[in-house]
């Protein structure tokens, strides 16, 4: 998710999360904000821990912490990159969505 502050200030500070109902979800975000990627999988919740983890550990993502736990400064390619590798690693889930 790439939140309406970052979007107008050109940041590349982007939002990771779960949900089960993504209509629903992007009503909860300011209107300007963008869905950028998404991709299914079977568990969620144990995926979501598993990319936060990644991504705190490795040194191409800066956790902006001001903002939360799941925000990070990156390279949005490398990030979607490392998202569906880690997602069809830990689920074999092959379906992806980019918006």
């Amino acid at each position: 998710m790439h939140e309406r502050t970052f979007v107008k200030t050109k940041s590349n500070v982007y939002k990771i999360g779960q949900t089960k109902d993504i209509k629903n979800r992007m009503n909860g975000y300011a209107k300007g904000s963008k869905l950028l990627y998404t991709i299914q999988c079977s568990d969620s919740k144990k995926l979501e821990k598993i990319i936060l983890n990644y991504l705190k550990s490795n040194d191409k993502y800066i956790q902006v912490k001001e903002y939360g736990n799941e925000y990070f400064s990156c390279d949005l390619k490398c990030l979607t990159n490392d998202i569906h590798n880690l997602v069809k690693i830990h689920d074999g889930v092959e379906s992806t969505e980019i918006v």
